[in-house]
């Protein structure tokens, strides 16, 4: 299983797929029985006759390969293949056949072995149309796990049958406690759109009954035309920041070779084809304007604000108890400007509760930046100062008040403090905090970073405050850990320490 067939990175196999017998196609890239000690990563396969991918067998993994325009399957496995795949994407022509073929039926028998058993995740199918073919056929006793797909455009979204004794479920319970390879998992989330007819074909079929499995119908901000032959002409695959691709993602095992995603399907602002594919060659790539995103209220549930997103902090943002706030390296976010602000028009202020945890690992090529929505050159800019308010982060490290918690200042009900050093809010990593510290209260500003009680479990590095009309970071108890930082021309201290 850990044969090495050596190295396919960076390929492009266009205009194949002639015969090499009657009805005896070539796919793009055959992988027969092939190990996992080969890598095949940034790969495409365009134009092909036949099959993009086809994988008989083997336990070769895919990252990063794109099937575009072939005239069959775009990733085809059988014969007990048990590879993995992760980021790979499948643009059909209006002519081609499915997402997936995938069998594991040898010699009459559906439960033969090995099983095959794909495991992909963060997977894109897409058409221009309601396609006349299904996404993903799944079928003769095969197993596999696939996970944080978006399919835009098919006839059936997933269609199963000819089952061996597999266990075919949406649970993820029932999965992880089945014996490997004889389950097949689909998740429940998946994205599907544009469908001709339904999400779940053929499942219990020897039963005659209906698979109810949820989904997810709402579309993702994908896109795409074609030209007269049925060939893609324009392609958005990257998906709104506004939409579902950033909601409810599956967790995919993390080992040698899966990576943690916030998002569903191949891409998240990133765009992994630009510079090597053919469609970025032919000029078929192109992105649409994102809708701004207004934010405020309380975060109950997981939120991933992605770089190609324009967000605009119109209210005080509160991240609640178990929950996580990610923000992508390279996004910025605009804080809603008032002249007037008050206890009833309170400044906009990003607020990390008790055991939620905000994620802004950014970069020093891609930091993430808050600032006002102003610019220098608006009237009302003056020095830059005071004209949102801030980043305040509470935390369960202890603190040196009465009775071991005590309130943020200006909010109400929103404790900092505990027994726990070691706790972790999260990351702050090359953030840059402009413009802040409007009042929350009377005579109460904010500071640019506010970490109440936070512990060293959190990570605060090359983080900066600039133009902050109060403190720079001000630290109430707790233990966190400051590396890289930098404080300038705030309107009062740059590093404030208190209550222990």
């Amino acid at each position: 299983p850990d044969d090495n067939s050596g190295v396919l990175k960076y390929v492009r196999l266009w205009n194949g797929g002639s015969a090499i017998a009657p009805d005896n196609e070539i796919n793009g890239i055959t992988l027969a029985g092939v190990g996992r000690g080969t890598t095949v990563e940034f790969c495409e396969v365009g134009l092909n006759l036949d099959d993009g991918f086809e994988m008989f067998g083997g336990t070769v993994d895919l990252k990063y390969c794109s099937a575009v325009s072939v005239g069959d399957d775009a990733f085809d496995t059988d014969a007990g293949y048990q590879g993995r795949g992760q980021f790979l994407l499948v643009v059909r022509a209006d002519d081609s056949d499915k997402a997936h073929e995938m069998d594991s039926k040898t010699n009459g028998d559906l439960d033969s072995q090995p099983r095959s058993h794909p495991h992909f995740a963060n997977v894109t199918v897409i058409s221009s149309v309601a396609h006349g073919e299904d996404a993903l056929r799944l079928r003769e006793g095969t197993g596999g796990d696939f996970r944080n797909y978006i399919i835009h455009g098919a006839n059936d979204g997933v269609r199963n049958d000819d089952n061996g004794s597999e266990l075919v479920t949406q649970d993820l319970t029932a999965a992880s406690s089945a014996t490997y390879p004889d389950y097949l998992y689909i998740s429940g989330s998946m994205i599907m759109n544009g469908l001709a007819d339904v999400p779940w074909d053929d499942f219990d079929e020897s039963t005659d009954g209906a698979w109810t499995g949820t989904y997810v119908s709402e579309s993702a901000g994908l896109a795409m035309t074609v030209d007269a032959n049925g060939l893609p002409a324009t392609l958005d695959i990257t998906p709104s920041a506004s939409g579902p691709a950033f909601e409810d993602v599956d967790a995919v095992i993390e080992d040698d070779f899966f990576v943690p995603a916030y998002y569903k399907g191949a891409f998240g602002s990133r765009n992994w084809l630009k510079g090597w594919s053919y469609l970025d060659e032919a000029g078929i790539l192109f992105e649409q304007d994102d809708p701004v995103v207004a934010l405020g209220g309380d975060v109950n549930e997981d939120l991933f604000l992605t770089a190609l997103g324009e967000y605009y902090l119109d209210q005080q943002l509160f991240v609640k108890e178990g929950k996580t706030l990610t923000i992508e390296a390279g996004t910025t976010i605009y804080g809603r400007y008032d002249a007037n602000y008050s206890a009833d028009n309170p400044a906009p202020c990003i607020v990390v509760e008790r055991g939620g945890k905000i994620i802004a690992n950014g970069t020093s090529e891609a930091p993430i930046t808050f600032r006002s929505e102003l610019d220098a050159d608006d009237p009302n800019y003056g020095n830059g100062r005071g004209l949102w308010g801030g980043l305040i982060i509470n935390g369960y490290a202890p603190i040196a008040n009465d009775g071991g918690t005590a309130n943020v200042e200006g909010l109400t009900g929103v404790p900092y403090g505990g027994t726990d050093p070691d706790d972790n809010s999260g990351v702050l990593r090359y953030v840059r905090v402009w413009n802040g510290g409007s009042s929350i209260a009377p005579d109460n500003e904010i500071n640019g970073i506010t970490l109440a009680g936070v512990g060293r479990g959190t990570t605060v590095e090359y983080c900066e405050v600039g133009l902050n009309l109060d403190d720079g970071f001000e630290m109430f108890g707790g233990t966190v850990d400051l590396k890289y930082c930098s404080v300038i021309a705030v309107g009062d201290d740059a590093f404030d320490t208190d209550a222990g």
